[in-house]
């Protein structure tokens, strides 16, 4: 089978918008542990002071064990004040809070 000059053009096309929207995907999904709905304007925001074990797991840098120590600290020592509070949680560091920083709030919603 012979393609012509167009159906080659076509076909080259396709192939080149696949990959890039490969290539997009993978651009903008790499790294990202949280999952955010790109269609709504706000950004997603976790409330430390309120967020279950698996809200927390959601956040970049926290596992379902960080998860719970934010969890029972949270309980026995009462609300964070602020996002550096954090750091009082075994396996806390000061990176892995950066990273969170954007996705998590100690307000209530408003």
């Amino acid at each position: 089978m012979k393609l012509t000059d167009e159906e080659k053009n076509i076909l080259i096309g396709i192939v080149i918008a696949a990959i890039a929207g490969l290539i997009i995907n993978i651009f903008f999904s790499y790294g990202n542990k949280i999952r955010v709905n790109e269609t709504v304007s706000a950004p997603l925001l976790i409330n430390i002071n309120t967020a279950s074990v698996e809200e927390l797991d959601r956040l970049p840098g926290v596992g379902k064990v960080t998860a719970d120590r934010i969890v029972k600290l949270r309980a026995s020592n009462g609300l964070f004040a602020s996002a550096d509070d954090l750091k009082k949680v075994k396996g806390m560091t000061v990176k892995k809070i950066e990273k969170m920083r954007k996705y998590i709030t100690t307000e209530a919603a408003k």
